[in-house]
């Protein structure tokens, strides 16, 4: 069983939809992308606060989403468009790309299938998890994921123009469905935000300096297969069979906790729960401290305890207890593995930066009661903090989500 016939197999199953059709032989005769420009009136937006939107309308290509990534060419300047000397020491901030950005939202057709607010933080989340060591040390430049500060400073202080690439997959839940798409039509927008604080790490001088996005376009894989694999493809929307997925919905939800101990109640939901990813910062945005880490302690601030409630059934039975002052990280750490592995990957997080720079508290709600989604799940966080201090919550919440495409005279027409 060759490498070659493992990798034909594999491209051979973008465009197989139903579990009991036979694997058919295929010969791909080309593969390229389709380049996506915002839309006319949204241009104006890439170095403003507003709405920009991609609008595919391709009704004669195979075209693959999952591997689908934006390209982003930028310079870093002062505010006036002039360098920034490199003595300033100011870089950019760990997985900045989608920190650029308030919303993100995916839509096929007339069906909006994800809305992510705070998608920076949301990616941080989720690639904290999905991602492995490798993915750390190679392809994380190509899109910014550079959790090490002094190798940013190498990257981002010594040029001034820079070129990026975010990958689509994993922060949306729609690139699980790991096939072909056919005459759709989808819309991706991203809301641009203004925010230096966010973006920039270093010294006070990071007021004086901007980003200004030269060019943001959407590459997605366009694919010729073979005329046998187009002919099997065209019989099979042909039929007018409805095309079933489920996917992991992303959905991000966030609130600041004051309260010493506090309830959370983060969302009600009809769908089934699988996991929720958590992480938490202090208040207090500023050019010289790193925005991006999440923490669960800050001197004297510390968060103590924290278990899930599905109505009325908790994860973890008993509370996580915890305390990173004491090195007291086990239960939280063990967990962020264990999610990792769910995912296939190693953690890239060793056991002191998890507890130092960015711990990332991880539950897994696969295991449930068969009538628990019979009147809706409430979804709630109970935390426990060493004291009163403000602290900003967000919650990745990943949930099955079922969809159908609908097929009609031999083309995908909609998606329910």
């Amino acid at each position: 069983f060759s490498i070659v016939k493992f990798f034909l197999i594999k491209m051979e199953s973008i465009f197989k939809f139903d579990s009991d059709e036979n694997i058919i032989s295929y010969s791909q005769k080309k593969q390229d992308y389709v380049k996506i420009s915002p839309t006319t009136g949204s241009a104006n937006n890439l170095n403003k606060n507003g709405q920009i939107l991609y609008e595919v309308n391709n009704q004669a290509s195979f075209l693959f989403y999952p591997k689908s990534f934006l390209v982003c060419e930028f310079t870093i300047t002062k505010e006036d468009g002039t360098a920034l000397p490199s003595a300033d020491n100011i870089t950019l901030e760990h997985n900045f790309f989608l920190r650029l950005f308030s919303q993100l939202r995916i839509q096929v057709g007339t069906t909006t299938i994800e809305e992510i607010q705070n998608p920076g933080e949301a990616d941080t989340l989720i690639k904290s998890v999905t991602t492995s060591d490798s993915f750390n040390k190679n392809e994380g430049e190509l899109c910014g994921w550079i959790p090490e500060h002094n190798r940013r400073m190498k990257i981002y202080n010594t040029n001034n123009k820079f070129r990026l690439r975010w990958y689509l997959n994993p922060l949306l839940g729609f690139t699980d469905f790991n096939k072909i798409i056919w005459g759709l039509k989808v819309y991706l927008s991203l809301n641009r935000n203004i925010d230096n604080e966010n973006i920039f790490y270093g010294t006070t001088a990071g007021k004086d300096a901007k980003i200004n996005i030269e060019n943001l376009t959407w590459w997605i894989p366009q694919i010729t297969p073979s005329l046998e694999v187009e002919s099997h493809v065209t019989k099979r929307l042909n039929s007018n069979k409805d095309i079933a997925f489920t996917i992991l919905k992303r959905t991000m939800i966030y609130t600041t906790i004051e309260a010493q101990k506090y309830q959370w109640k983060i969302a009600n939901i009809s769908n089934s729960p699988r996991y929720l990813i958590f992480g938490f910062k202090l208040d207090n945005s500023a050019f010289d401290k790193d925005n991006n880490r999440f923490i669960s302690y800050d001197g004297t601030k510390e968060i103590k305890s924290l278990r899930v409630a599905l109505n009325q059934t908790y994860y973890p039975i008993d509370k996580m207890e915890f305390s990173a002052i004491n090195n007291l990280m086990d239960h939280p750490y063990n967990d962020y593995c264990e999610m990792c592995k769910i995912f296939g990957v190693e953690p890239q997080l060793d056991y002191l930066t998890y507890k130092n720079d960015y711990s990332i508290f991880c539950f897994d709600l696969s295991s449930q009661q068969e009538d628990l989604k019979k009147n809706g799940i409430d979804i709630t966080l109970i935390i426990e903090k060493s004291n009163n201090f403000n602290l900003k919550a967000y919650c990745l919440l990943l949930e099955d989500s079922k969809y159908y495409i609908k097929t009609h005279e031999g083309s995908m027409v909609r998606i329910e």
